[in-house]
């Protein structure tokens, strides 16, 4: 009917409850589609040819899609950043690197967090040339901003801001200073603009801010803003100095203050830190020599938690204050909390000690339970227990190592005894300490291998070359046990 069938005999063509007025001739004025639906045939047709060529275009997206790469889409990131490393075998920076990043591009910083964990040790330890500046309620304010000599009219800076652009001052420049103090304000313009260039950082530490008074903290406003110490007509400051301020939070500080808003804003960054294990141990503990066992059991604790940075599960190695506030002592005292800096106490401790019992100093005495008195003084109960059983595990000496007369029943069992074993081999000389990385690369895992490479290692440059030459000898000997079974 649709298609212009003559219908005059609709008995046998179609549907008899349908009729044809027209009979069927759908042509011209008639035609059913123009009638029916108003549509002009002509655009539809095209849009037809329109829709092929569109699944055509289609179809040979999908064909040549299917016979290429995959494209990939590049992060702004991706495209700026040279670096081939795969994304899953990069690692996170921690908090000293990227603290690091900032100051070396100029760029200021104010850490924040609890005591103890080290926001000023790790400065310190960065750039070891730091001027330190501690400020106090009761200080005098011309140690931050300088004073006059009423007599004379003459400017007197404040010492940093003297240090800080001698520090980057010609050997004539500084010859005309030490001559006439006057001169520092005279060269200060030319020593700013000369230091623009200059890969050197001066870093000037203003260690806690945060727990002065507004007063206090309203001093270093123009320092932090734009290095200019107000005294006089003013004085800049090297163009390469950066300010690191310190402080804690008022949760961890009975006495910390709010840092006033405009202040606060005029630091290019602000780091909240938490205390982290894993950075603790690798750049403080190891380089420091912090005693073996403390590093080897905070690093198994450290292990037993997956490697947990989370507060929370740490609190072997550092709690809130509120925690330890909350655990009362038989004598109804305030329990002891851990940090960083207590562990760091406790390690004193022990070389102190142990050197009193190799002098003989406690003969006749029961020293275990001394130990036990002197640490019950420094950490909680339940933890001082643990890390004493942790101290006094046995051990197998370094000699018993070197001399092979140890037994089967001497070897370390668990995780503990391996970190204890680990600890007590340290002690190694240049010539026993291939026999002890034998000893723990055999007995222990390869990565306790590494952490007592590390230790033994530490700063020593006659150590570093021995060390090489062991691995190097380790590579021939692996190559040739290689070729031997290829053979």
């Amino acid at each position: 009917y649709l298609n212009g069938i003559n219908v005059n005999n609709i008995k046998t063509n179609g549907n008899p409850k349908f009729t044809a007025p027209n009979g069927g001739d759908f042509s011209g004025k008639n035609n059913f589609l123009k009638e029916a639906f108003n549509v002009d045939i002509s655009n539809i047709s095209k849009r037809t040819q329109e829709i092929s060529l569109e699944n055509e275009f289609e179809k040979e997206l999908e064909k040549e899609f299917e016979n290429s790469k995959p494209v990939v889409r590049k992060s702004r990131l991706d495209k700026l950043n040279p670096d081939k490393t795969s994304k899953l075998n990069r690692v996170k920076m921690t908090d000293t690197e990227i603290i690091k990043s900032w100051i070396d591009e100029g760029q200021s910083v104010l850490l924040r967090g609890p005591s103890g964990i080290g926001k000023t040790e790790r400065i310190k330890k960065l750039y070891p040339d730091l001027i330190y500046i501690k400020l106090t309620n009761n200080m005098f304010p011309e140690k931050v901003v300088g004073s006059m000599n009423l007599q004379t009219g003459q400017s007197i800076p404040p010492d940093y801001a003297k240090h800080a652009i001698m520090s980057c001052a010609t050997e004539d420049e500084k010859k005309l200073i030490k001559e006439n103090i006057q001169n520092l304000y005279d060269l200060s313009d030319t020593i700013y603009e000369r230091s623009k260039n200059s890969d050197k950082k001066v870093v000037i530490m203003l260690d806690e801010l945060l727990n002065v008074k507004p007063a206090v903290q309203s001093l270093v406003y123009t320092l932090v803003l734009n290095k200019i110490v107000e005294t006089g007509k003013g004085l800049k400051l090297p163009a390469n100095t950066v300010v690191v301020a310190t402080g804690n939070q008022k949760k961890y500080s009975n006495v910390a203050e709010d840092l006033a808003e405009p202040l606060e804003k005029r630091f290019d960054h602000i780091l909240d830190m938490q205390p982290k294990v894993g950075e603790w141990l690798s750049e403080y503990a190891i380089p420091n020599k912090i005693h073996p066992s403390v590093i080897g059991y905070i690093f198994s604790k450290y292990r037993e938690n997956r490697k947990s940075e989370d507060i929370d599960d740490m609190g072997y190695f550092y709690e809130e204050p509120e925690i330890g506030e909350k655990q009362i002592d038989e004598n109804g005292c305030r329990g002891r909390t851990n940090d960083p800096r207590g562990w760091v106490s406790i390690s004193n401790t022990l070389y102190a000690f142990e050197e009193d019992l190799k002098n003989g100093k406690f003969i006749g005495k029961d020293v275990e339970n001394m130990l036990r008195v002197t640490i019950n003084s420094k950490l909680r109960i339940e933890w001082a227990e643990e890390f004493i059983d942790f101290y006094n595990h046995p051990v197998i000496s370094v000699e018993e190592v070197v001399s092979n007369s140890y037994s089967k029943a001497d070897l370390p069992r668990d995780i503990n005894e391996k970190f204890a074993c680990l600890s007590g081999l340290l002690g190694a000389d240049e010539k026993q300490v291939g026999a002890c990385r034998d000893f723990i690369k055999k007995y222990c895992d390869p990565e306790y291998l590494s952490v007592y490479d590390i230790y033994w290692v530490g700063n020593d440059e006659n150590r570093m070359l021995k060390l090489s030459e062991l691995k190097e000898l380790e590579t021939l000997d692996d190559n040739e046990n290689d070729t031997q079974l290829a053979w």
